[in-house]
């Protein structure tokens, strides 16, 4: 049987060995330096992670003097355990070794054996972990050259809400409660001052207040009484108080009765020579961003003339489909209508809808159909020999997250930045072209890798089924996808349950509340945001006592003089 390898390399011939020499030159030849990370986007289903396993395979097995030593970071750790077991085979003896939470006890106390192999794999949590502890990272980088981290490592939004909150309520012991309050007061009170002067359109930018002492002794009650804790539940306990200390020591976001920031403690280190093996590589627009990334950017080779590509006309967001009588039995019935019998069929939805579709997909008693969500599928094969993909849903973003990781990679502060957001045939797009960009960016991103899980050798003829009422995403798509054939627009029979209300056109109180939110503290001439709001005189006078602008002054966060305003920024 031929392997994937073989078949790349009869269809596409020296195209597909280019790539590989390349990709084995970025590994054993050439350097980034130290804090510097090439992004190397193969297309996916190249092989890139088999490929990158057989070349430190092969490279140590070779008569080399001046062998590099390796840390590779893997997305789980099945992943981990799959590669160790590559390296080695193609070496034909131990080199490699994966570190993971099964024997990290093996180890933690003498870190000092990691330096017996010359190839360790870790995880990416693991990763992530040890950017927090220099001392632990010390024993992982000591004498190595090479760090590739295998697919996007993208660094987790947090949040906090009162349903973040009644959660872990419900998990602590009713002793910690009073002192689960108090930590939690200040953001509390940011969402009931956010609430005052948000709009439906745009987020809110804010800084909680942070009383420390008040924390940490939260905190100090915590860790005394997680013995009380079930073991599944105190993960989730130990992540809601770390993610407090995020939220009280930055910059955050409101959406919708939600606080958001990141972990800015965080810091991607490297060694010699740092890549970052991501198909997405190219669509994902968060690395144009990143001063310390460079794009090694690849043409794609592989031909999908035996694949049709589909759009299926509905704006499948989740608040859509929410206002709908039948969306999922209507998409259901239509995937089996689609499916020959010598089809294999993979849904993806959100991880909410799984089971739900599931039911609805059995009740035809049809087999051959897999269900499965966004957040389980890149880096997986298990359904590489399916003929059809339906991609039924939106990836799951809130809209904060965006601007949150815009900040991230670029390492600089939301200040001035338009935050208002549009509605624009089929999603909600950002006036700020760069926010704009990483949304449009991810949601692509997400999309291509699900509909890439199929098919993966390309030998079948193929069918893919994207449910958007967005041009442009498949338009992007037909870009990544060398060759794909574009189907006929499928129309769906949806009922609505309600006839949407027109949106409330903005009173000139609310259009002052709004704009004086998005400016950063000082004292500013009336006139000069009279005219930034297009108000004259007289009616922004008496505009000023409009209730939004009244509830700013209350809650202290702007104070009007008789010829200016100041802005007190956050509180």
């Amino acid at each position: 049987m031929n392997t994937t390898h073989d078949l790349f390399l009869e269809r596409y011939g020296k195209k597909y060995l280019d790539k590989i020499e390349h990709l084995r030159k970025r590994i054993i030849e050439y350097e980034t330096g130290e804090n510097q990370f090439v992004v190397i986007p193969l297309e996916a289903g190249l092989g890139k992670s088999l490929q990158s396993d057989r070349i430190i395979g092969e490279y140590w097995a070779a008569d080399n003097a001046e062998h590099r030593r390796f840390l590779l970071v893997k997305r789980f750790v099945e992943d981990v355990e799959s590669s160790v077991e590559r390296i080695n085979q193609h070496c034909g003896r131990t080199v490699a070794y994966g570190i993971t939470s099964v024997n990290l006890n093996d180890y933690k106390d003498n870190l000092v054996q990691l330096l017996d192999f010359p190839v360790v794999v870790v995880t990416h949590e693991r990763y992530v972990r040890l950017s927090r502890n220099p001392v632990a990272r010390r024993y992982f980088t000591l004498d190595r050259h090479t760090l590739i981290i295998d697919e996007a490592l993208n660094q987790s939004i947090v949040s906090f809400s009162e349903e973040s909150f009644r959660r872990v309520q419900y998990i602590l012991p009713v002793a910690l409660h009073t002192s689960l309050l108090e930590a939690c007061k200040n953001l509390f009170d940011e969402i009931s001052i956010q609430k005052q002067s948000h709009y439906s359109n745009r987020l809110g930018k804010c800084r909680p207040k942070f009383d420390k002492k008040t924390f940490n002794k939260f905190k100090r009650d915590v860790e005394a009484n997680l013995h009380n804790v079930s073991p599944k539940d105190r993960d989730e306990v130990v992540k809601f108080v770390d993610s407090l200390e995020m939220l009280y020591n930055g910059q955050c976001l409101y959406n919708f009765d939600t606080i958001s920031s990141f972990d800015r403690s965080f810091e991607r280190w490297g060694l010699q020579n740092n890549i970052i093996l991501d198909a997405n590589g190219s669509i994902d627009r968060q690395y144009r961003y990143d001063p310390f990334v460079k794009i090694d950017r690849q043409t794609p080779i592989i031909e999908h003339s035996s694949t049709t590509l589909y759009q299926v006309n509905f704006n499948a967001s989740k608040n859509s489909i929410n206002k709908t009588e039948n969306y999922f039995p209507e998409i259901c019935k239509r995937i089996v209508e689609r499916k020959k019998d010598d089809d294999s069929t993979l849904v993806v939805t959100q991880k909410t809808h799984k089971d739900m579709v599931e039911k609805l997909l059995s009740e035809y008693g049809m087999e051959g159909i897999a269900v499965s969500y966004f957040g389980d599928i890149i880096g997986r094969n298990d359904w590489r020999d399916y003929t059809q993909v339906w991609i039924i849903a939106n990836p799951l973003y809130r809209m904060e997250t965006y601007p949150l990781r815009w900040s991230m990679v670029s390492q600089k502060p939301i200040n001035r930045h338009n935050l208002s957001f549009v509605s624009d045939t089929g999603k909600l797009r950002f006036k700020n072209k760069d926010f704009e960009k990483i949304r449009f960016g991810c949601v692509v991103s997400e999309i291509y890798q699900a509909v890439k899980r199929i098919n993966r050798d390309n030998t079948r003829n193929a069918e893919m089924f994207v449910v958007t009422a967005d041009s442009d995403v498949m338009k992007e798509l037909k870009k990544q996808l060398k060759g794909v054939r574009m189907g006929d627009v499928i129309d769906l029979n949806v009922q609505y349950r309600h006839k949407a209300t027109k949106q409330r056109k903005q009173t000139q109180g609310e259009k002052i509340a709004d704009f004086l939110m998005r400016l950063d503290p000082g004292e500013y001439d009336k006139a000069f945001i009279r005219n930034a709001v297009a108000i004259d005189k007289k009616n922004f006078s008496r505009s000023l006592n409009d209730i939004k602008v009244q509830e700013l002054v209350r809650f202290g966060r702007i104070q009007i003089g008789t010829r200016k305003i100041k802005v007190l920024g956050d509180r």
